[in-house]
């Protein structure tokens, strides 16, 4: 996964989430600059904002790493994350 892919699925899980950009730095403690920049794909995050944006977003971290979002059509994706 690239940085822009990784960037858009942070994104839209926290849009998903209805968790704005503001709220969501707070909630894994990095400015609203720096999750922009992640969210952009300008810059990958630390390994511990990684495991706290996954713990925030209520989705294992293996999960929001991996690029399985191919496989799945965007309507079934979007119903997995919001049963979780």
């Amino acid at each position: 996964m690239n940085k822009q892919e990784f960037g858009n699925k942070v994104s839209e899980l926290r849009r998903l989430k209805n968790i704005s950009q503001t709220e969501f730095a707070e909630m894994i403690e990095i400015s609203v600059s720096a999750l922009s920049k992640i969210e952009r794909g300008v810059n990958f995050p630390r390994v511990i904002t990684a495991e706290a944006m996954a713990e925030s977003l209520d989705i294992p971290l293996g999960r929001l790493l991996s690029s399985n979002k191919a496989n799945l059509d965007r309507q079934e994706y979007i119903d997995e994350i919001m049963e979780q």
